[in-house]
């Protein structure tokens, strides 16, 4: 009969053990939902990156073929022909259009050992638990003055 409690509860923390390494182990449902809401980041940043990457593919190709744009761009930064004078404004600021470039995303995920936590709780757990009934028993033979 021993033999079989000590089975069943072996049994009952290994459900323990391998339900909360599951939900919220190292590679547990947990930290699998916190990587994927850093993949959405990335994802995200690629595309805004590529979308800058358009607009200056545009742009530099507008600068190779247009001499209108390379005559904007260059009074953009304050060049200009020879019949012109060049007059400035202390007050005025400049705000050019520049590019952002995309934001480094980090994905730094600590690396600690739950699954150890758990899996020691799911020892520790049947063998506290067989323990008390041991000694539960012990107990009522005592009290019954076998």
């Amino acid at each position: 009969m021993r033999v079989f409690k000590l089975l069943v509860v072996s049994y009952i923390g290994l459900i323990v053990a391998s339900f909360l390494t599951f939900y919220f182990g190292d590679e547990g449902v947990l930290n699998y939902n916190k990587l994927l809401v850093k993949k959405r980041e990335l994802v995200k940043n690629i595309d805004n990156l590529e979308g800058i990457n358009r607009e200056l593919k545009e742009k530099m190709w507008m600068l190779k073929t247009d001499p209108e744009t390379n005559e904007v761009e260059a009074r953009a930064l304050t060049y200009i022909s020879d019949s012109e004078v060049l007059v400035k404004v202390r007050s005025y600021e400049d705000k050019s259009n520049y590019y952002t470039i995309g934001s480094l995303l980090n994905v730094k995920i600590p690396k600690t050992n739950k699954n150890l936590i758990f899996k020691i709780i799911g020892i520790t757990f049947p063998v506290i638990f067989f323990l008390f009934s041991l000694l539960r028993g012990f107990y009522r033979r005592i009290r019954s003055g076998e």
